[in-house]
């Protein structure tokens, strides 16, 4: 099912009709460090002050390009932005920040 859905919420965020869902949903854009490529998806964050908190899955794998932190780009609310990505994996870690962010948003 994402692999239909995926595209289609893409183009949604990265089209005029982007405040549909845009609030909680962006597109992140990470490079392959195998492969060199530039993939895309749809992510859902939070952001506060300069962080964007974007949380996943173990099972997915795009976020193991970002392990020892790498370049990541955003398009997010119609806009473009470029920062650093860093992965959380420690089980304390994890625990710490995934509380952090819950209490953020606790939907």
């Amino acid at each position: 099912m994402k692999n239909i859905s995926n595209p289609v919420v893409k183009m949604i965020l990265q089209s005029p009709l982007h405040p549909l869902m845009s609030e909680s949903t962006a597109v992140i854009f990470v490079t392959g460090k195998k492969s060199g490529k530039t993939y895309s998806f749809p992510v859902n964050y939070l952001r506060t002050d300069k962080t964007i908190w974007i949380t996943s899955m173990r099972d997915r794998s795009w976020w193991k390009n970002l392990r020892g932190g790498a370049k990541v780009s955003l398009h997010l609310a119609g806009r473009d932005y470029e920062g650093q990505g860093e992965v959380f994996e420690n089980t304390s870690e994890v625990e710490k920040y995934l509380t952090e962010y819950l209490l953020l948003r606790p939907a």
